[in-house]
């Protein structure tokens, strides 16, 4: 690849990945003004957040699976231009269930710019460029997630709650730098397994709605996957590669994605809260805390990015990492003291999430054959999806829990569940730390099998 061709390829990447985060963060803010406008259930309102994740968690493997059969060109454009449509059918709508199907297209397009760009940067990037790349996205996550609320509340605010729709077609603007994409060769037409397909986007369906609405359809979703397993071990080219779970080094380095998407989608739910029960401040204080870090992360991974080569993938996952453990640990020690004290506290966490996020992807190849790595990098983004949605789920019942025993002996000042909370994240990025140990160890005995005793 030329270097001329580098710099609106990283542009494309990194803006539509932005514009996919950002458009579901600034509706966070605006599901009260959403629900008051339609006179909406708190059951009903949730959809809003409902078809989103339940087309993020599908398009993770279904684009990493179709990158096998057509170009990543054209499937970057496709998800850009349904992006874009969601947004504007978004703006336009004036019926609550249509805005739903609005957001299922921004999901379905939003969907295929992580796993495609994984794709891309594998594919057609010299090793030496993919760690500074990676490192890039996952402060681009970070940013969007955390500006979005803030932006999305200011503007809802000055101009009303379906401007924060219209800000996201900006995507559309994108879409002529698709042409800098590198032409790729003719794809190898295998067939493409429909029946697997269907199987596992029913279970993935009847699991969120079963979680998020009707219990009894996890069973359903149990009987579902089950069924897909059982046509996946016949089919010749199922869809899913699923020996690739019984790959404990594949498997471990996404269960470790997928814990610190947990523990930062968590943090974003408690965050808010407590700075409003515990230090009384308004929406748009709680912007500003936020506002520091995820400012300081694009500092941090641009930094860090250069230092890829020298200290490698797993130190600086590994460092990043015990800087999320240092960042919930006094979380969860300084809860109820100054707004200054978890600004400081939340630079930490931002700074150790991006960092540690981008490394992920990059040791996903060691770990899978060429052959395996589009599916591979699916399954991965799948895993990490689920965590994103198990995070704040987990955070919302917990803290709904009542207990006045602090677990942490250091804090008496905050409610014990509060601070309870951030012990758990904190005892969540030891286990990360335990993965990346443990995934290390057995790579250094995959390279050197003559020390093994």
């Amino acid at each position: 690849m030329t270097e001329i061709h580098k710099l609106p390829i990283i542009l494309l990447v990194c803006g539509t990945v932005f514009l996919g985060v950002l458009g579901g963060a600034m509706a966070i803010p605006v599901l009260p003004a959403i629900a008051d406008t339609y006179g909406l259930l708190p059951s009903e309102a949730s959809w809003m957040f409902i078809a989103v994740e339940l087309f993020m968690v599908i398009g993770a493997v279904l684009y990493a699976k179709l990158a096998n059969i057509f170009p990543i060109r054209n499937l970057f454009l496709f998800g850009m231009l349904c992006f874009g449509a969601g947004s504007i059918f978004a703006g336009l709508t004036s019926h609550y269930w249509l805005l739903v199907v609005a957001r299922m297209l921004q999901g379905l397009g939003a969907s295929a710019a992580p796993p495609l760009a994984m794709i891309l940067v594998t594919r057609h990037f010299p090793e030496q460029d993919r760690g500074k790349i990676m490192a890039l996205i996952g402060p681009v996550i970070g940013i969007a997630s955390q500006l979005g609320p803030f932006v999305g509340g200011l503007i809802a605010q000055q101009f009303g709650w379906k401007t924060v729709f219209w800000i996201t077609v900006l995507i559309l603007l994108l879409t002529p730098l698709c042409i800098y994409l590198p032409k790729e060769q003719k794809q190898v037409k295998e067939p493409f397994d429909f029946r697997g397909a269907s199987l596992f986007l029913a279970a993935i369906v009847t699991f969120i709605l079963g979680v998020n609405l009707y219990i009894y359809l996890l069973a359903a979703a149990l009987l579902l996957s089950a069924l897909f397993w059982l046509h996946s071990r016949r089919c010749r080219t199922p869809f899913l590669q699923l020996e690739l779970l019984a790959n404990l080094r594949f498997l471990s380095l996404s269960l470790g994605g997928a814990l610190t998407i947990f523990t930062l989608n968590a943090t974003m739910l408690a965050a808010p809260l407590f700075l409003a029960k515990i230090n009384h401040l308004d929406s748009g204080m709680i912007g500003l805390i936020l506002l520091p870090g995820a400012l300081l992360s694009l500092i941090g991974a641009a930094v860090v990015g250069k230092l890829t080569e020298k200290l490698g993938y797993y130190r600086i996952a590994i460092y990043a990492t015990c800087l999320l453990m240092i960042g919930y640990s006094l979380l969860s020690t300084l809860l109820g003291t100054s707004p200054l004290a978890i600004a400081l506290c939340l630079i930490v966490v931002y700074l150790g999430f991006t960092n540690a996020q981008g490394m992920f992807p990059n040791l996903i190849p060691r770990t899978v054959s060429a052959e395996q790595l589009n599916t591979g990098l699916g399954i991965y983004n799948l895993i990490f999806f689920f965590g994103a949605t198990a995070g704040p789920t987990f955070m919302g019942s917990f803290l709904e829990l009542e207990t006045e025993v602090t677990w942490n002996v250091f804090n008496k000042t905050s409610p014990a569940v509060y601070s309870n909370s951030f012990v758990i994240m904190a005892l969540m990025s030891c286990l990360i730390l335990v993965l990346l140990w443990l995934q290390r160890q057995s790579e250094k005995t995959a390279e050197h099998p003559e020390h093994v005793t």
